[in-house]
This record gives C-alpha cells, sequence and structure tokens, in this order.
C-alpha cells in the first residue's frame, strides 16, 4: 500500500481522542441501560405508526435518502481546496499524474539529470490536474451513457414494482432492547460480509467467472493502470480479447477509476447491482432482524460503503477506532481498486 498517502502527523493522536470519546459514549449507554432501552421503546411506538416507516417500500427508500446525504458529504469535501480534512486523502495527487511523475524521475535518475518542469509538488501532475479537479471529473454525471443514473433506478424501480405486487411489511409491537439492536446490526452486517466476499473473490479468482461476469473489460482497465507491464505477460484470466473491443458493463466498471471517490460506490454492472442486493437482503433474513434493526442496518451499511469508496482515512473510521486490525478501512479498500489484488470483503479482515 506504499502508494498511497501515509498518515498525517497527529494522526495518531487523533485516533487515540476519537476512541476516548467512543469508549466514554459506550460506558455511558450501558450505565443508562435501561433509559436507553426506554428511549428505543418509546422511538419505536411513535415511529411504527407512521405511514413511511408502514410503507413496504420503506426500507429502499431509507437506503436511497441515506445514499444521497453521504454521497453529497463526500462531494462536498472533494470539492472543497482548503478544508482540514484533506490531510487524510489517500490519493492526493491524481493516479495517472503520480504515475507519470514516478516515470519523470525514474528518467532523470537514468540519466543524472532532472529535466527542467519535472513535477515534484503535492496534488499535481500531468497537465497540473489536481486532486479537486479529478474529483470533478469523477463525480459529473455521464449523460450520454446514463452512468450514475441507471444504477439508482436498477436498484429502486424493481423493488418499488415487488413491493407493490406483494405487500408484506408487518411491523411487530415490541421493540428490540439496545443489545438486541446491536447485535441484530453487527450480526447483519457480518453475513452480508462473508457473502459478499466469497461472491467477490470468486469473481477474481475463478476464470469462469471472472471472463463471464467480472472482467470483460479488463484488459482494457488492466493495460489502461499497468502501462509498464508488457500485455503477453498478464495472466491468461487477462487474456480475454484485443483491447480496441468496446468495453461492456461489468465488475471491472466498479475499477474504472484508479482514483478512488464515493461516487464509485454505486458504479455497478447490473450483475453486480443484483448479486449486492441479494447479500444484503439474505444476510437480514438470515439474522431474523428486528424491522428497526434492519432500519439501522441500512443507514449502518451505506454509511460504511461510502466511507471505504471515499478516498479518506479518518480518524473515526472503524478501521481506527477499534484497534487489532478487525476492520477493512479506506486504505486497504483504495489499494484493492488500484490493484485488482487482496481484500476481497468490505467491513471484516477475517474474510479477506
Amino acid at each position: 500500500m506504499s502508494t498511497l498517502a501515509p498518515h498525517p502527523p497527529g494522526f495518531q493522536r487523533s485516533v487515540r481522542a476519537c476512541r476516548a470519546v467512543a469508549g466514554a459514549v459506550l460506558v455511558a449507554t450501558f450505565a443508562r441501560l435501561e433509559k436507553v432501552d426506554a428511549a428505543i421503546a418509546s422511538f419505536w411506538s411513535r415511529a411504527r405508526d407512521t405511514a413511511f416507516v408502514r410503507w413496504d417500500s420503506f426500507e429502499p427508500a431509507l437506503v436511497l435518502t441515506t445514499f444521497t446525504l453521504c454521497l453529497l458529504t463526500y462531494w462536498a469535501l472533494d470539492e472543497c481546496a482548503s478544508c482540514p480534512l484533506r490531510a487524510y486523502r489517500l490519493q492526493p495527487i491524481p493516479v495517472a499524474a503520480r504515475r507519470e511523475r514516478d516515470r519523470d524521475r525514474d528518467r532523470a535518475r537514468k540519466t543524472k539529470t532532472r529535466r527542467e518542469g519535472d513535477r515534484e509538488g503535492e496534488g499535481e501532475g500531468e497537465g497540473g490536474e489536481t486532486h479537486e479537479a479529478r474529483s470533478r471529473e469523477i463525480w459529473t454525471p455521464d449523460f450520454r451513457t446514463r452512468d450514475g443514473f441507471q444504477e439508482f433506478a436498477l436498484y429502486l424501480v424493481p423493488l418499488l414494482v415487488f413491493d407493490w405486487l406483494y405487500p408484506r411489511r408487518a411491523l411487530p409491537v415490541a421493540p428490540p432492547s439496545t443489545c438486541r439492536l446491536a447485535l441484530d446490526v453487527v450480526a447483519s452486517l457480518a453475513v452480508y460480509d462473508a457473502l459478499f466476499s466469497a461472491t467477490h473473490r470468486a469473481m477474481h479468482r475463478h476464470p469462469a467467472v471472472f471472463r463471464r461476469v467480472h472482467a470483460k473489460d479488463f484488459t482494457v482497465w488492466f493495460r489502461s493502470r499497468h502501462t509498464s507491464t508488457p500485455f503477453d505477460s498478464t495472466p491468461d484470466a487477462f487474456r480475454l480479447r484485443p483491447a480496441s473491443t468496446p468495453p461492456t458493463p461489468t465488475h471491472a466498471k466498479h475499477h474504472a477509476n484508479a482514483d478512488v471517490r464515493a461516487r464509485d460506490v454505486f458504479r455497478l454492472s447490473a450483475a453486480e447491482e443484483v448479486v449486492d442486493v441479494a447479500c444484503s437482503v439474505i444476510a437480514v433474513n438470515i439474522t431474523r432482524a428486528h424491522p428497526l434493526s434492519r432500519a439501522v442496518y441500512n443507514v449502518v451499511i451505506v454509511a460504511l460503503l461510502c466511507a471505504i469508496h471515499s478516498g479518506y482515512d479518518l480518524p473515526w473510521d472503524l478501521c481506527n477506532l477499534i484497534p487489532g486490525n478487525v476492520f477493512i478501512g479506506s486504505r486497504e479498500h483504495v489499494w484493492h481498486h488500484e490493484t485488482g489484488r487482496g481484500r476481497y470483503a468490505k467491513f471484516f479482515a477475517v474474510f479477506g
């Protein structure tokens, strides 16, 4: 992961401060567990009677609302050149610019002279491209290909139709306890991640699946980002068809940008989107999560998905808050996007 920016000065101090705050919240919660349970019960008794919560498509609507808020937050963060959080950017220099700079340095070392105008400054590269300029390019919707719109439609429309044809939402009167709610959320995340990791690993490692689902466009993607590697020396799984063949929508679409932004969280092919949603639906049904737990799970998983794709390694991310390398963070997931290797799970390190 050496291609990514190191932690800024004072990072560990900030992590310790965030851990102290999180620890204080946990201690206060358990010290007043009965009051917290009562607050949850009061909230649930009111929420379950509202038309929005009783709506069969409540969960998809909640997911899209959370996605919108999270994406707007990271979009604003990427647009702000003076934000203090820019210090936590993992790719302060766009990948193409960084590689061009490194090639310039290699040439300079070979000739023992440094070319005039050799790009040294952070945030600049080929053509003076900055983090903000590259972010603007990634975030801008492609109206020609409808990229950025079809993913939302593909997620929402089938669920709305299914919920309309098969209304089934039944809300229990009894609320979940604090411990039950937390256990439901963690268990659902774990089951989802185990299922997703298995499918994701299969896409990368098994040639048949790789060719048919995951990498129809991977040859073009691989060559464009590994120009120093001759095509003849790439693994057989990458030797799929000539690079001039027009790309098709596959998992390579998700890896299309070596510069990772939160926008990439829903840059998915139809097959991937179906698999991803199926993993989540199966997870909450396996754990038999309470409807309130499911709502919290939906908010949490969307926030985590946006965080690992954000391109920021923030002190309060779960991977930093909880010691012991239990959780996978943005640093590892961005590395996976850059290289296409390792870290097939999204959240839990135990799943790889």
